[in-house]
């Protein structure tokens, strides 16, 4: 009796030990996943403290950033506000220069038609007093320029008379030899016939001469054309083209 309630109370042990050791096992499976993910959470916790502290440190830089931009800020608002004073104060003085250049070209007009009417009833008077004035003052304006005229073409002479003279003894041959073959191709071999026009100067082109003073004193004293003579503003200007052959 006392050895079956033995044996059966073992029994019932056993069967609780084991029980117990499976349990046990799972607790220790529980346990072991319990720190592995303990483990992760302290890792993730770390990394995330790092993030924390990279944002906390950018958000620094942000403020930083933003605090001198509120500068930037206020400066550009205080730039602007200058500007626009600036402006208009600039507007205003172009406003003033504009009506003063305005004005100031209205007088320089109204001037030039008074100029010009005056100096219109000056040369009617002028024509009237004197009417030959037109050609004392292209004689006073054209003399010292065809004098100088002159006086170069002199120098041009006596310096290259020589040469011009040597060359055109030189060219009087070819000429008279071409001027020979050509009455001869024009008649076609026969003997050229008398022309009535006078035969032309041994020496063409010959350069112009003033060896006759009164012949320079009238070419001087020539009235000038109304196209030598061109008024402007309350002044005449002679304008002389001259163009002497050489």
């Amino acid at each position: 009796m006392q050895l079956s309630a033995n044996i059966e109370q073992v029994a019932f042990l056993t069967k609780r030990n084991e029980t117990l050791g499976k349990k046990c096992e799972e607790l220790v499976e529980k346990n072991k996943i319990l720190r592995e993910e303990r483990d992760d959470a302290v890792q993730l916790v770390s990394s995330m403290k790092r993030e924390v502290e990279s944002i906390q440190a950018n958000l620094d830089l942000r403020l930083v950033e933003y605090k001198r931009m509120e500068s930037d800020l206020a400066t550009a608002r205080d730039r602007e506000r200058m500007w626009k004073v600036e402006k208009l104060e600039l507007e205003r003085k172009l406003a003033a220069k504009d009506s003063l250049l305005l004005s100031e070209r209205k007088k320089a007009e109204e001037q030039k038609k008074r100029d010009k009417a005056h100096f219109e009833a000056l040369e009617k008077k002028l024509k009237s007093e004197q009417p030959g004035w037109e050609a004392q003052l292209g004689v006073l304006i054209l003399r010292p320029f065809q004098e100088a005229v002159y006086h170069a073409v002199e120098v041009v002479k006596k310096e290259f008379g020589a040469q011009l003279k040597e060359l055109q003894e030189q060219m009087r041959p070819l000429k008279e030899q071409s001027c020979t073959i050509a009455s001869y191709h024009i008649t076609d071999g026969r003997p050229p016939r008398v022309l009535s026009a006078p035969p032309l100067p041994a020496t063409p082109n010959s350069p112009i001469t003033f060896a006759d003073p009164e012949t320079y004193t009238k070419l001087v004293e020539t009235k000038p054309s109304r196209n030598m003579l061109k008024p402007i503003g309350n002044t005449v200007m002679a304008l002389a083209f001259i163009n002497p052959t050489m």
